[in-house]
């Protein structure tokens, strides 16, 4: 939790560390509680809940006794004063929520991608479905406070646009922001979508209750995420969390189109490579080839789906793969010395009932911490959703937590 400071002048800051703390105390929480977390004076402190309560922001809720003295009045966020919208692009399907201030979902709904679509087409069916949303919550346009989509990487945050990600044929560079926003009329913010998945987790998942973690995100694509006291770090350009090329020591027929080896996690995870063991174990899977991406995903979702059902060949694939993962992030919470692991993502919530157990114990084997310890890895709560409501919560993000460039004298 951040602290904030007495400097008279410094007051958005302070609004934001205080306005945190309520959001972060759902049962509520006391002006005297808050001066003790933030650091704040008692009259900062009322200064600062008379501007939010002015504004309506927060609300006060009751009053607990606590020992002698004048009951104690709690605060709680107003959390349904704002919403904001979350789009997870991915490959395989648009998936879109809508959440509060705490970014809890309010609503949600999924599409397919434009067949063979366009960057211009996929954003007109993004526009489609958000308006969607958006009436069907019946939620003034204005209370929306704007649009957040969780992309593959890479990403590039200064234009608002993604770099040939991965299995969108023909993309290149794809403008998404500045299309979207002319489209809507609301503010559009881009993040890759592992940044978005450790946001998602920061603000309604499991790093609720920690402060330093990885999230790991296991959807068409294998990434990680950082948080390091309590806030996210998504790199120089907002690219952080590439596993892709991580080597694994296992060979295969063919080359990444990305690093140029046979033996990357990227190409032992890759949907054909996938398929073509699936085959090779006697599943019937169909010709993908020259198909489109999402036939290609349904192909290598039958061989996950076959271990799910008990199929021990597909099983013991599927458990390979996983530890290949486990043993990429082993090394990623030995070099940042944290012991928490949370992983989720759309296909994780098919293998976690198969592999959850294995890949723990292979993360933990994999630490190599100076000072070794348990290695905590737990499954998301937030299923094949986490995408989408890391867009989202990386609009609320940017809208309230503190930042300390706020700090800054001008």
């Amino acid at each position: 939790m951040q602290r904030g400071t007495n400097l008279g002048r410094l007051g958005g800051y302070n609004q934001a560390v205080v306005l945190e703390s309520i959001r972060r105390a759902p049962e509520g929480v006391s002006r005297v509680e808050l001066a003790v977390s933030t650091g704040l004076s008692p009259q900062t402190i009322s200064n600062v809940v008379r501007r939010l309560l002015d504004g309506g922001w927060v609300k006060e809720t009751g009053t607990v006794i606590s020992g002698p003295g004048k009951p104690r009045t709690t605060l709680e966020l107003v959390s349904d004063r704002l919403v904001s919208v979350g789009i997870h692009l991915d490959p395989a399907s648009l998936t879109y929520v809508l959440v509060d201030l705490r970014g809890n979902i309010l609503l949600r709904r999924r599409s397919s991608l434009p067949l063979a679509g366009t960057p211009a087409e996929t954003v007109e069916v993004m526009a489609q479905e958000v308006n969607a949303l958006i009436a069907e919550s019946g939620y003034p346009r204005e209370n929306v406070v704007g649009v957040g989509i969780a992309s593959p990487g890479p990403v590039d945050l200064e234009r608002g646009a993604v770099i040939a990600p991965p299995l969108l044929t023909g993309w290149g560079d794809a403008q998404l922001v500045a299309p979207l926003h002319e489209a809507l009329g609301i503010e559009v913010l881009l993040a890759k979508d592992t940044v978005a998945a450790a946001t998602a987790e920061l603000w309604v998942g499991a790093g609720r209750i920690v402060s330093d973690f990885v999230s790991v995100y296991v959807g068409t694509g294998v990434g990680a995420g950082f948080v390091v006291d309590g806030q996210v770090m998504p790199g120089q350009t907002g690219n952080a969390g590439e596993l892709g090329h991580v080597l694994t020591g296992a060979v295969r027929p063919v080359n990444c189109a990305v690093c140029q080896r046979n033996d990357c996690l990227a190409i032992n995870l890759n949907f054909d490579t996938i398929v073509a063991r699936g085959r090779e174990l006697g599943l019937e899977l169909p010709d993908v080839e020259g198909k489109p991406a999402t036939e290609h995903i349904e192909a290598a979702a039958a061989v996950m789906q076959a271990a799910e059902e008990g199929h021990q060949g597909a099983a013991e694939l599927a458990g390979e793969l996983a530890l290949y993962v486990a043993r990429a992030v082993g090394h990623v919470v030995s070099l940042l010395d944290i012991d928490q692991v949370i992983v989720g993502g759309p296909v994780w919530q098919s293998l976690k009932e198969l592999a959850a157990d294995r890949v723990a114990e292979e993360i933990n084997a994999s630490f190599r911490g100076s000072l070794h310890r348990e290695i905590s890895v737990t499954s998301s709560s937030l299923g094949g959703w986490i995408g989408a409501v890391g867009g989202a919560c990386v609009v609320l993000e940017d809208l309230l937590a503190p930042k300390t460039s706020g700090l800054l004298l001008r």
